[in-house]
């Protein structure tokens, strides 16, 4: 009948996956290939030429 309080538990759950949505979600540029660095190689000798830094 009266407004309920959080369970600590609730409050504890809530701060966990909401924290973890947060860094996962930063770590996702890391993980995709469209944001790495490209290294670019002489198709004869393999001789390193330029590397293509995106972030």
């Amino acid at each position: 009948t009266g407004w309920r309080s959080c369970q600590p538990w609730s409050v504890f759950l809530f701060s966990y996956v909401a924290s973890r949505c947060c860094l996962g979600c930063c770590l996702i540029p890391f993980m995709s290939k469209c944001c790495k660095d490209v290294d670019h190689y002489c198709p004869c000798c393999r001789y390193h030429i330029y590397r293509y830094k995106r972030i």
